[in-house]
């Protein structure tokens, strides 16, 4: 028993004293194209090509609009290494979703990571995916579609 409790107090010290910021890393990403500072840009991550097909996305993040400058934002999101795709919504009335119209055309700004999608069905992960490196920074320019 007293090694087991010799071992939780060494595994915490040894927890507590490695700085978090190794376990994450940065991703700036800027957002081009933004027609307006109304609502919120929502962000959806995600890991793999199954995720983003059944949509489940590994985080989702709202961000204000209200430092939009000439259209374009920057966001610093901090993830661990590995690999990643982000798709954004220019979600200006707030409600979470994207909205469609009545021939269920987009309403609302997309983008995806360093991919300006100029099709009408969704891309492909492998067109939107990036790696993380340990230690390093990446940056990903995401241009919003309007349709």
């Amino acid at each position: 028993m007293r090694t087991y409790t010799l071992a939780c107090i060494m595994l915490a010290a040894l927890l507590s004293s490695t700085p978090l910021s190794s376990f994450a890393e940065d991703v700036i990403v800027t957002i081009t194209g933004i027609k307006n500072n109304s609502g919120n840009m929502r962000v959806h991550i995600f890991t793999d090509a199954e995720n983003f097909k059944e949509k489940k996305a590994y985080k989702k993040i709202n961000f204000s609009k209200q430092e939009v400058k000439n259209g374009t934002l920057t966001l610093r999101l901090t993830l661990p290494a590995g690999e990643y795709g982000i798709s954004l919504l220019d979600d200006e009335n707030k409600n979470n979703k994207m909205d469609y119209n009545l021939i269920h055309m987009p309403k609302e700004g997309f983008g995806f990571s360093d991919y300006y999608h100029s099709g009408l069905s969704m891309p492909d992960y492998n067109d939107f995916h990036f790696s993380l490196k340990k230690d390093d920074t990446k940056r990903v320019t995401v241009k919003l579609r309007y349709m």
